[in-house]
């Protein structure tokens, strides 16, 4: 995807679509997403360009939902498994004990980035103890969504991953 065609903008508007349709698809299910599973498939298979629809995506939830610390969580953590992917594409890693482990790293990191900022902004003091309770007190979610996101790596990712390459091009993206 190296500059800007009507095809790169077409699939760039359908990764848009799939993260917000996805999200609010699974919305009724705390903690069961799909959206870090495309974030990874677009990064693994088209590269940085991923970024924008993530971002995207992060703007309008914001728009949808509210604009709140989480969208700046979000902003984070979806670029950040985007170009994890991106990486892992370059020596074509895409096997699920290869992505399965990252994706409950990068899961586990979501809980504690979204505790940091929102600990962050209530000031810095008492701040460690502040942040394991913050923590701590929405561990079961946390687990939850490592838990789901694993298994649904360890599932569909390396699969997904052929048909949207095969798809990248048979269409020429």
């Amino acid at each position: 995807m190296k500059g800007f065609n009507a095809k790169k903008i077409a699939a760039l508007s359908v990764m848009c679509a799939l993260l917000v349709c996805g999200k609010l698809a699974l919305n009724i299910v705390p903690n069961v997403e799909v959206v870090s599973l495309f974030c990874a498939l677009f990064g693994y298979v088209f590269g940085l360009w991923a970024m924008l629809p993530a971002t995207i995506f992060c703007v309008i939830s914001g728009a949808y939902w509210g604009y709140n610390i989480w969208v700046v969580t979000y902003l984070i953590y979806f670029n950040l498994i985007v170009i994890v992917f991106y990486l892992l594409s370059k020596k074509q890693l895409n096997k699920p004990y290869f992505t399965a482990p990252i994706i409950c790293v990068l899961t586990f990191l979501f809980g504690l980035i979204d505790a940091f900022l929102v600990t962050m902004l209530s000031g810095f003091e008492n701040f460690f103890s502040r942040l394991m309770f913050y923590y701590g007190n929405g561990i079961i979610f946390c687990v939850v969504h490592i838990v789901s996101n694993t298994i649904i790596f360890a599932l569909l990712f390396k699969i997904l991953a052929n048909v949207l390459q095969s798809l990248k091009l048979k269409l020429n993206i």
